[in-house]
């Protein structure tokens, strides 16, 4: 994967106008699960959340020692002495710092062996600070809070369930799962007149129309890699055609024995609840059970979702701006843009949210607002542990969150040369 590739995406937002209906509604669907409908934000001007002006840690550096320097800096964490702990796709090891970002040791390296990756994916702090590494689709190596490597496991096969990833670790100790195996794909017996060596296309894949959006299994894992259950079918990602840009993704947290699920095109969060223990073993493998939907959180569109050719002109910027990373003369750089610009398809509808929710340590749940132009502020959806909408928490231009504490969020962040620093900003809440 490659840093230049990926964009993250947002318009302006437009805060609604409190009025005199009440900040929280609680309702019941037609399956009496209660349904939290917040008409407006609890919050007042002066009760908002906001970072500090300046980050309280910032690690990195463009020229000097190589141990602050990173090729694809993700997924940092802190653990409960202060240490960080951050990824670095590129070099594919985790290196610790101290809580003042003194560097201390680098762990893990280039390679298929037990602590090596072929490309260390996603990095997660769990139970007692231990630390789970993934290396695509579903290798995961678990580590001490020392950095010793401890063991590695994959995930089950799940029969007509390709492609599984996981998305993070509850604490009864499962992990919640899907498959992007698109519905309706089959596993295809080789051909009889097959030669040795000659491939084929083991699955069919079913065609989709344009605008198709999949809905994806999702499933409970032991930390062994031992499938437990599936527990539902939700929406996923948009499978249509490639050219078509802004299209809802779904997007994902996980807090206690909480699971939360939002579809990218309404501010509409499920809330499941995991009924597995863990000492479960594997149990019939059914589809549904393990799980159950206890609330759903919702919030009004907050702005106007509606295409507009100003927004079209903004996602043309972000174009140009990836386009010049690559290699080319300028005159190939600007055919690459105006082809990439001449292919591209619009929806009539920006989605209501992007593809990153956190729970912080306190189990409020942090959904992102849409970004057309990743050189903007995001704006995050604070939601508290009964589903009050609070408010809206801002984050600054180019900082991609990883991790929120009680007090603190931390993450990664650019210069304008586009070097990367590990950041902390401590999260100010007035009283």
């Amino acid at each position: 994967m490659n840093r230049g590739t990926i964009a993250s995406l947002m318009a302006p937002l437009l805060l609604i106008s409190a009025t005199a209906v009440p900040a929280q509604l609680a309702t019941r669907d037609q399956s009496q699960v209660p349904v939290i409908d917040n008409p407006r934000p609890a919050w007042n001007a002066a009760q908002r959340w906001r970072l500090s002006a300046k980050p309280v840690l910032e690690i990195g550096t463009d020229v000097g020692d190589p141990n602050y320097e990173f090729g694809f800096a993700h997924g940092p964490v802190r653990l409960r002495d202060g240490r960080i702990v951050v990824a670095d796709m590129q070099a594919n090891h985790m290196r610790f710092y101290d809580a003042k970002g003194k560097y201390l040791m680098t762990v893990g390296r280039t390679g298929e062996g037990p602590g090596e990756f072929e490309q260390l994916y996603r990095l997660r702090k769990i139970a007692g600070d231990s630390l789970m590494a993934l290396n695509p689709t579903s290798l995961t190596s678990i580590f001490s809070p020392e950095g010793k490597y401890i063991r590695r496991f994959d995930l089950d096969l799940v029969r007509n369930r390709q492609n599984m990833w996981w998305l993070g670790r509850l604490s009864n100790g499962t992990l919640l799962a899907f498959s992007l195996q698109r519905e309706g794909t089959v596993e295809a017996p080789p051909p009889p007149d097959l030669k040795p060596n000659q491939e084929y296309a083991r699955f069919r894949i079913p065609p989709k129309p344009p605008n198709y959006r999949d809905t994806l299994m999702h499933f409970l894992f032991d930390m062994q890699g031992r499938m437990i259950d599936s527990v539902a079918k939700l929406p996923g990602q948009f499978l249509g055609e490639q050219s078509t840009v802004m299209m809802p993704n779904a997007a994902y947290a996980v807090h206690d024995n909480l699971f939360f699920h939002s579809p990218g095109d309404a501010v509409e969060i499920r809330v499941f609840r995991s009924l597995v223990g863990s000492t479960s073993a594997p149990t019939q493998r059914r589809e549904g059970g393990a799980a159950r939907l206890e609330r759903i959180m919702k919030r009004p569109s907050i702005r106007s979702l509606a295409i507009t050719d100003s927004m079209k002109k903004e996602y043309e910027v972000s174009i140009r701006a990836r386009y010049a990373r690559f290699p080319g003369t300028p005159a190939e750089k600007e055919a690459n843009i105006q082809r990439a610009i001449g292919r591209t398809r619009y929806p009539e509808a920006i989605p209501a949210h992007g593809n990153r929710m956190y729970a912080d340590d306190l189990g409020n749940i942090w959904l992102q607002q849409y970004q057309i132009n990743a050189k903007s502020q995001s704006q995050w959806s604070v939601f508290d542990p009964n589903g009050r909408w609070l408010g809206q928490v801002e984050t600054p231009v180019g900082f991609v969150v990883n991790e929120i504490g009680a007090d603190y969020i931390l993450g990664v962040g650019e210069d304008e040369l586009g070097v990367q620093y590990v950041r902390m900003y401590r999260l100010e809440k007035p009283r």
